[in-house]
């Protein structure tokens, strides 16, 4: 989550606290008297108003996403062609098939289906090297790997492929016995 959408989620829930906590204790509660005085002052009201249009500013926000948001697509139509379908877990596995190499572990593979057709087609391949020699090298000859095999697979050139290593995280634990 970036730094924007948590500073959002912390002030809708700070509002979202002083409305309902004026609201609760306006109605019962041995702070009602108090309450009531609070909301007579004008700044309150202010305060409370801006709140409160916080609050409905999130609501809305909630709204537009389910009502707006369509899920990802599941399969790519190759050449536009709506007969045929290709699924992102055969995508995921020819990905992982042709990004295999010698020294490279293959951590993750992430496909995703953009366009308004469906046709194109993002990887995104974590792999972690055993050794740190010629990164760049072997980057550019698992994309052009798994570049060709998508093109083999899909009959077009519709693949724009990414590959990041990961740091290698090994742990060495020694045990000694106590005789």
């Amino acid at each position: 989550m970036g730094r924007l959408k948590k500073a959002c989620a912390i002030i809708y829930l700070l509002a979202f606290a002083v409305v309902l906590a004026s609201f609760a204790s306006s109605l019962a509660g041995p702070f009602s008297r108090d309450a009531a005085e609070l909301l007579d002052l004008p700044a309150f009201q202010a305060f409370l108003a801006a709140c409160m249009a916080i609050c409905a500013l999130q609501a809305l926000y909630v709204l537009g996403r389910v009502v707006f948001d369509k899920p990802e697509p599941r399969c790519i139509h190759p050449q536009g062609a709506t007969d045929l379908e290709v699924t992102t877990s055969a995508l995921e596995a020819v990905a992982r098939t042709a990004a295999r190499d010698e020294d490279v572990l293959v951590d993750r593979v992430l496909v995703r289906i953009r366009g308004r057709a469906h046709d194109t087609l993002y990887v995104t391949i974590e792999a972690i090297a055993l050794d740190d020699t010629a990164l760049d090298v072997r980057a550019a000859a698992m994309r052009s790997r798994v570049e060709q095999a998508m093109r083999d697979m899909l009959g077009t050139s519709c693949a724009s492929v990414r590959v990041r290593f990961l740091p290698a995280r090994t742990t060495v634990v020694t045990k000694e016995d106590e005789l």
